[in-house]
């Protein structure tokens, strides 16, 4: 039976993963991570048949009495059975942090009569993804079949909250105990939310990480990045943010639950990932 629920606890902050889809995605390495210097025939050969595994994920987060969703994932239906399961009812989220617009992120924020599954919540992403939302205009991604998705999906959304959206460039607080960090590259307006609660902090990473491999090889390009070399800047900011003490690492797309903790030594990160239900503070 499929796990749609992990919890852990950070400090006090609640911290749940809801599964969003049913099926786990699967990618061949050579097609998400780009060679080295460009160049096919420095990829190193353990690469070029490999199979990763992941995760499409959200993430749930009860602090200071409110309730607080990142990204709403792909399916809105395997969504729900987890906020089920927490006895979290959707009327319930208060805030939802959007880090981008791919449809991976942001399907599970519509019901399939195109209204929003979270009717009372505030809206928080960055101004030229909303920009990009009201103008219909183009979000980076390559492919047509899915930026058309996308564009429905923002369609139906930007037409039902406006009026109930926050936007940040990625340099501030947008509710106590929470704020936004820009990491771009993935996407131009990709955002990063830190929320902490006393000496605790908890880094919802979006897909400014994406894989581990990206924890192991900062340097190389995801090949489904708008601006790989990008990417790898603010990869490298984030990953220095998220090896601070008393911090946690949420990453939606890394095998589910998506938790971990990062460290650095000698300028190499490393990774451990949380296979317990509550984590010890």
């Amino acid at each position: 039976m499929i796990q749609h629920v992990y919890r852990l606890e950070h400090g006090a902050l609640d911290c749940f993963a809801l599964r969003g889809s049913q099926e786990d995605p699967r990618i061949e390495l050579r097609n998400l991570l780009l060679p080295p210097e460009g160049d096919e025939a420095k990829r190193p050969p353990s690469e070029r048949e490999a199979v990763i595994g992941g995760a499409h994920s959200c993430l749930v987060v009860g602090v200071d009495g409110r309730w607080v969703l990142i990204d709403g994932s792909l399916d809105a239906t395997v969504v729900l059975t987890g906020l089920r399961e927490i006895d979290v009812d959707r009327i319930d989220i208060d805030l939802v942090l959007i880090t981008h617009g791919d449809t991976d992120h942001i399907g599970g924020l519509l019901d399939e009569d195109r209204t929003p599954v979270y009717p009372n919540a505030t809206y928080v992403l960055h101004p030229r993804l909303w920009e990009a939302w009201t103008s219909d205009g183009e979000r980076g991604d390559p492919n047509p079949f899915y930026e058309e998705r996308q564009r429905q999906i923002a369609r139906a959304l930007a037409e039902h909250i406006d009026g109930s959206v926050l936007l940040s460039e990625g340099h501030g607080e947008v509710a106590p105990g929470i704020r936004t960090i820009a990491t771009p590259g993935h996407r131009p307006s990709h955002l990063t939310y830190e929320l902490a609660s006393g000496e605790q902090r908890l880094l919802h990473a979006g897909d400014a990480l994406i894989a581990p491999v990206f924890i192991d090889e900062p340097s190389r390009g995801n090949a489904f990045d708008s601006d790989p070399a990008l990417g790898v800047r603010s990869r490298f900011a984030l990953l220095r943010e998220a090896a601070q003490p008393q911090t946690l690492t949420y990453v939606p797309h890394f095998p589910f639950p998506g938790f971990v903790r990062i460290t650095e030594r000698e300028s190499r990160f490393a990774y451990a990932s949380f296979d317990r239900l509550v984590e010890t503070a």
